[in-house]
């Protein structure tokens, strides 16, 4: 069994009971593209018609700049921004103008993207590494081409993909940027394939890890290969009395306006507003999202639509010892 402790998920946590309800959210997601140059078999993004045209809208710079003004109207810094969301935000023509502008307004702690890596090249790279962003995270779908194709539909050559990522890596070097590189446990066979893609891409990443997959995409029907690898997910939710406690820290901007609780609601199932007509902070302190967060903290989480069929935790706070004292601080909020 492979065991690497290079995961990039090792942080100080706050102890949610002494600090909910918080005034700034802790992480905010921030979607400048929902469409996705990728079709996989796990994901919905390019396998359902469901609301297509909000779902894959690119974010306009008007409704960019109006995000983050209203993000600098909340009293404390976000801690991370990850610049990213339901689908492949290097397809947005503006996307390294969007990493500096949050940069130069200083709007956050640590600013994040994650990418199918597809896009990657030695000149992106380069404006990549000068926008100063501060990780830039590859999700690898596949070893082979032939696999890429299998899962993805999409037509890859893996050594050039592999040279773009060893490309980035070399020039975040000199720089702020850290490098992550993650694979689905879906795309492994054994400890053999494991171990290749520990070869492969340790050497060139600063953070390296496999995750399980679980019903991320709650009432999508993913095809999941059965009888792979198995890893230790981050965030499992397999035990049905865990509380989910993503609502209380953190909040996910999508490409349409839409502010909802969760990256994982590509369905807007959890939409508490949204940012074409509110303002964040308002939001954040909203009646709606509040009686949100007491439904979860109460044990109803199989009852709210959408929630009920997911599997995974976001976040990786149990609560379970202290959702009394929560419960009771949220209801005490003006």
């Amino acid at each position: 069994m492979v065991n690497r402790d290079r995961l990039e998920f090792f942080n100080n946590r706050h102890d949610l009971s002494r600090v909910v309800p918080i005034s700034t959210p802790f992480v905010i997601f921030l979607d400048p593209c929902g469409a996705c140059n990728f079709k996989c078999s796990f994901c919905p993004c390019n396998n359902s018609d469901f609301m297509v045209k909000e779902r894959h809208k690119i974010m306009n710079m008007e409704l960019f700049n109006k995000i983050l003004n209203d993000i600098d109207d909340f009293s404390e810094k976000v801690k991370v921004i990850n610049l990213y969301g339901f689908g492949e935000p290097l397809l947005h023509p503006n996307y390294i103008e969007m990493i500096k502008e949050i940069k130069k307004r200083n709007l956050c702690r640590e600013l994040r993207c994650t990418t199918n890596g597809y896009l990657l090249s030695e000149d992106l790279n380069s404006k990549l590494i000068d926008s100063k962003i501060d990780m830039v995270r590859i999700s690898v779908e596949a070893l082979n081409e032939d696999d890429y194709k299998n899962i993805c539909s999409v037509n890859i050559d893996f050594k050039k993909f592999v040279k773009n990522i060893l490309d980035l890596y070399k020039k975040s070097r000199n720089s702020n940027t850290k490098v992550s590189v993650k694979i689905l446990n879906v795309a492994l066979k054994d400890d053999l394939d494991a171990n290749r893609f520990y070869d492969i891409f340790e050497p060139i990443s600063d953070y390296t890890y496999i995750q399980d997959t679980t019903q991320a995409w709650s009432e999508f029907e993913a095809y999941v290969p059965q009888g792979n690898y198995e890893a230790g997910n981050i965030g499992d939710m397999k035990d049905e009395d865990k509380i989910c406690s993503f609502s209380l820290t953190n909040m996910a901007i999508h490409s349409n306006g839409s502010v909802g609780v969760c990256p994982q609601d590509w369905k807007f199932a959890t939409e508490y507003g949204n940012v074409n007509t509110d303002s964040l902070l308002e939001l954040w302190n909203s009646k709606k999202l509040k009686n949100f967060r007491l439904a979860h903290l109460r044990g109803n989480r199989k009852k709210i639509p959408y929630c009920k069929d997911c599997d995974v935790c976001v976040s990786n706070d149990d609560i379970r010892k202290s959702v009394l004292n929560i419960i009771d601080r949220l209801e005490r909020q003006v």
